[in-house]
Order: structure tokens, then sequence, then C-alpha cells
């Protein structure tokens, strides 16, 4: 949606960015700025910076960047014109009517209708459970021991026997064959047309965490194949970044989240009383969900089945939330399969023990694997270490991983210093790992960065910050110096903002609305490059970045000319000039 620059201005200004960000990150002043742990990555020490002057925040551990409306894109997941509306409605700003430009109308108009269908669907399958047709599935409800009211609060519906009941229902709301095709909850061959995807199932709407549905599961009533079915992933699905129940558990005052492995262990978590209970929709666990469960617990507490699966699948759970830097407790459903059962036999008081009473995910782990050696016999007790000795090189801070070797150590009765020396020799075996210190990437692999980009960011956030050294750099660097797309475009915004007197870094930023896009601004104009530099040696530095924008920009030319006559000899004089400015610059000074 396209809102007035003027409209978005005044949401920005009556939003402080300290304020704004103090509400999700506990912050600390250092210098003019604000330090706190980054809310999009996993780190210990603090690199998430706000700068109050600047109405802008970077972090220099993942190279998030931008401004209040992008911080809200990106912590709550929404679309630039979601996070003005939340803005907006934070400041208690009546926005005026959107005017959507012609690719974000297409684009929206396909959001919509698809959130459309599914509501419709959503609408459809609610009353058919609680017509004649529904009876089946209603009793299948009422025999697994839910209420009325769970069964109302979850949107529980069913999908009759037919195989077209729901594509004629939304047919005859005026959704076209394209439209519900590419919803991904119904098939199409030739033969038979359009059919339903869903039918003869209990259905389990899942929705955002602004209650829209965006997904179906369906359970199958009887002995049919497969048990469980979900709806593929579209524009407004993505598995990997939603976890089932969230839009309820969130809006709850617990400081944990319980991680179930399906539908009905959450929907009987909360009847129970549990409503801090979600479920991750069947996929392996997601930096992105796993940032979910950051933001809206202060705990993870793990409920999977207590079976051979769901062990595996609780050992999966703590291995990726170790690299996301989370840790996590286990609970034991047993002697019952899972929580479901577990609550229906023992009761919501008896599982609130088993939460007490959950296993640090570390140790779980570990007794998972010594299930496999004799303990009992020195050399099996050997091989244990040597294996687990790999768990312990999972841990980034190297604090957290002394006092589990500390722990480990007490509870298997060996010396902390022989388990060290055993895991620095599996170090060393793996060759590439570090165990004195922790990663600087935050455990993140590191990749090359093509320096004339990284020249050009530096370049760029310095005008940013002093939009009057323009002046001085104008003389040597136009916009063409910069490589063609975002960065060049970037560079005739900011220069011609400057020029007409009107430049302001977060109103470049508006004119991208796209999240990537505006990602990428974001990190260009608020690069990190310290550009508090003493002053003796500003002069020198603003010289240098003059200089490597001009060579890499004569060097890029020289690539593209690929025999162009035209271009290699511009390249050359480009060349010429560089050692015309190198001489200059000897001579006088800039700032």
């Amino acid at each position: 949606m396209y809102y007035q620059p003027e409209t978005v201005e005044e949401v920005r200004q009556a939003n402080n960015i300290l304020d704004l960000i103090s509400s999700y990150v506990s912050l600390k002043k250092r210098g003019s700025n604000y330090f706190g742990l980054c809310p999009f990555h996993s780190e210990k020490s603090p690199s998430f910076s706000v700068r109050p002057d600047k109405q802008m925040f970077h972090c220099f551990g993942c190279g998030k960047s931008g401004d209040v409306i992008s911080f809200v894109m990106e912590y709550e997941n929404f679309s630039f014109s979601d996070a003005l509306e939340f803005l907006a409605d934070r400041a208690g700003i009546r926005l005026p009517k959107a005017e959507p430009d012609e690719e974000e109308r297409r684009r929206i108009s396909f959001r919509d209708r698809l959130y459309a269908v599914y509501k419709e669907a959503g609408r459809y399958y609610y009353y058919a459970l609680r017509d004649s047709s529904g009876e089946r599935a209603l009793n299948y409800l009422k025999e697994r021991g839910l209420s009325d009211d769970i069964i109302r609060r979850f949107g529980l519906g069913y999908a009759k026997t037919g195989t077209d009941n729901l594509y004629r229902y939304l047919r005859g709301k005026g959704f076209d064959d394209e439209l519900l095709l590419k919803s991904g909850i119904f098939n199409a061959d030739e033969k038979r047309g359009m059919t339903d995807k869903f039918w003869n199932r209990v259905i389990f709407p899942i929705m955002d965490i602004k209650n829209r549905i965006i997904g179906f599961g369906g359970r199958v009533l009887g002995d049919g194949k497969p048990k469980y079915l979900n709806s593929p992933e579209t524009e407004i699905f993505d598995k990997g970044r939603n976890l089932y129940g969230l839009n309820i558990a969130r809006t709850k005052k617990s400081k944990e989240l319980i991680i179930c492995e399906g539908y009905m262990d959450v929907i009987s978590l909360h009847q129970a009383g549990f409503d801090q209970a979600v479920a991750a929709l069947g996929t392996g666990f997601t930096g992105a969900q796993s940032k979910l469960m950051e933001r809206y617990s202060e705990e993870i507490l793990l409920s999977y089945d207590s079976d051979k699966a769901g062990t595996e699948a609780n050992l999966r759970a703590i291995r990726a939330l170790r690299k996301q830097g989370l840790s996590c407790r286990v609970i034991d459903t047993s002697p019952f399969k899972d929580p479901d059962l577990f609550i229906k036999n023992l009761g919501g008081e008896e599982y609130r023990k088993r939460i007490d009473e959950a296993q640090n995910g570390f140790y779980y782990e570990l007794e998972r694997l010594a299930e496999n050696y004799e303990l009992g016999d020195p050399a099996g007790k050997t091989e244990f270490f040597r294996a687990a000795a790999g768990i312990f090189l999972e841990f980034e801070d190297p604090f957290e991983r002394d006092n589990y070797i500390e722990g480990t150590a007490g509870k298997y009765n060996v010396k902390p210093e022989a388990l060290n020396e055993l895991i620095k020799k599996q170090a060393i075996r793996k060759e590439s790992i570090v165990i004195n210190e922790r990663p600087k990437s935050g455990g993140r692999e590191e990749k090359k960065e093509d320096p004339a980009l990284k020249s050009q960011r530096s370049l760029l956030t310095w005008i940013a910050d002093e939009p009057q050294i323009y002046e001085k750099v104008a003389g040597y660097v136009s916009c063409e110096d910069f490589s063609e797309g975002l960065y060049r475009n970037i560079a005739q915004k900011m220069f011609d903002s400057i020029r007409g007197g009107s430049f302001c870094c977060t109103s470049v930023l508006d004119e991208y609305t796209d999240e990537e896009e505006r990602a990428e601004a974001s990190r260009i104009l608020n690069s990190g490059f310290d550009t508090e530099i003493a002053s003796r040696d500003r002069d020198k530095a603003l010289k240098s970045l003059i200089i490597r924008v001009l060579e890499e920009s004569a060097g890029n030319l020289m690539k593209e000319s690929r025999g162009d006559i035209r271009l290699m000899q511009l390249s050359i004089d480009k060349k010429k000039r560089i050692e015309n400015i190198r001489t200059e610059f000897a001579k006088t000074a800039l700032l």
C-alpha cells in the first residue's frame, strides 16, 4: 500500500526509536548510543546499537539496520503497510486511506484474496462441524475430551465426505479457479477437474499472530491415509515462520512456551490451563521459529511424545535451539505417550509438577547418549565421553561450556580438567574448531563480501551521517561511480536531496517498501562504519575511501568492456584522473 511521504514521516516522528525498541530489547547507554542483545540473532555480548540522533538501529553482529518501520517489519514479520499501521495505532494517529501503486495493488490484492479464501473456507468447515453431516466429527472431538468452548476457541471444523463440497461453496462465493488452485487446498486433474484437498477430516485452522487463517491441518476420520494432512506453503503461509497456537499463546502472561508435537496436544494443554502451548507445524526447528520462541518467552519447554520418535524429536529440537544460542528443558510425560493422554489420565496439576521437574536439555541429551554405553566399564565410559565431547563443542559461549563441563564432571564423577582435555583433543581432530574463544560470527559462516560494495557502503554511510561532507566528495565522486542497481539508486536519491537541502536518512528509506530492498537500503545507509574517527585521521580516511570507490569503478568499467573500445577508454581515462586526484590529495586537505 502506498502512503504519502508526509504521512509516513508523521508516523515515524511520533514513534521515537529509543522508546519503541526499549519495549522489546533491554538497552544500556554507551556514549551517545544505546546497546543491547540483538533480537534478530543469538548472541551473548551486546552488538545491537540504537542511535537516537539518527533515529536508526544497527547490529554489528548480523548487519541488520533501519528505522522504526524497519524494526517493526523485521521483528513482527510485517509488510511495510502493516508496520506503518501498527506504529500509527501505537501513536494514536488515524491513517488516511492508502493508495496502492500498481505492483503493490497486484501483490496485496492476491494476498488479500488468498486470506479471503482461507477465511471463507474456515467458516465453511466451522459450520459443517455443527450441522448433521458433522455429527461423527463432533463426536470424535467430544470423545477426545474437548469442550464446546475449546472447539470454538480454536475454530475447529469438518471437511465433508464429498470431494468437491468446499470447491462448489467457494465458487458460489465468487472465487475463481486460478485463485482456488493457488490456495493449495484443492487438487486438479484433467479427468475430475478441481477437487477438495481435505475431505472426511476434522479440520484444524492454522492462524498467524494477527489471528488470520493461513493454512489448515486435517485429521482423517477412520483408517484413511495419511492420518494427518496439511495444506502446502503459499504466499501467506510459511511453516518455518509460524507456530500453531502462537496467536493465543502470545497474548498470555506466561514466561514460558511449551513446544508440542501436534494439534491435539496443544489444544488439550490449553483446555487444561496451559495456554502457553504451541506446535512447530511438522517442521524441524527453523531459525525463524527459534526467534519467535525467544521473542514470546523467557523459557522453552519441550513436551514431545515419550516414545522413540518423540525422543528423537526432543534431541533434534535441543540441537536446533542450541545452534540459535537458546537452552531448553524437557518435560517427561511417561508413562503416557503424549501430553494429551497425560492430561486426560493425571490432570493439569500433575502436568504442572512435571514442568517444575523438567530436565535441562543438555543433560537430557547426555543421558540419551549414555544409554548406548556401558558406563560401569572403564572402556565404555571412555567411549561415552569421547562421543560427548562433540556436544560440548557446539556451545559458542566458553563460559557456558565451562559450566556444563564442571556440572557433567560432577554428575559422572570425572575430573573437569580431564574432560576439558578430551574436548580439546576432539576439537583438534575436527581441525577447524577453536574452543578457547567464542567465534565472532556468532556461529554463522562468514560470507566474503565484494570489497567494492563495502567501500561504497562506507562512503554512503559517512555522507548519511554528515551530509555536509557531500560538497567535499561531489567534486570527485558521482552516482555513476556506484554499482548499478540499489547502490547507484540510493546515491542518486541522497545526492539529489542533499543538493535540494531536504536530505533525511529515513526519507530515503521510505522509497523502498519491499522488505528485502528496504533491509539492504538500511544496511547501506547504516553500515556500522566508524565515522567518529579522530580528527587528524578524518581527512586521510575520507580521501582513502574516495580513491577506493573510484578505483573499483574504473576496474568494473574495464571488466564490463569485453573488448568495447569506448568503455576501455573510459576506464583508462578514469585511472589517469585517479592519479591526478592522488597528487591533489597529497597537497590539499579535504577536511
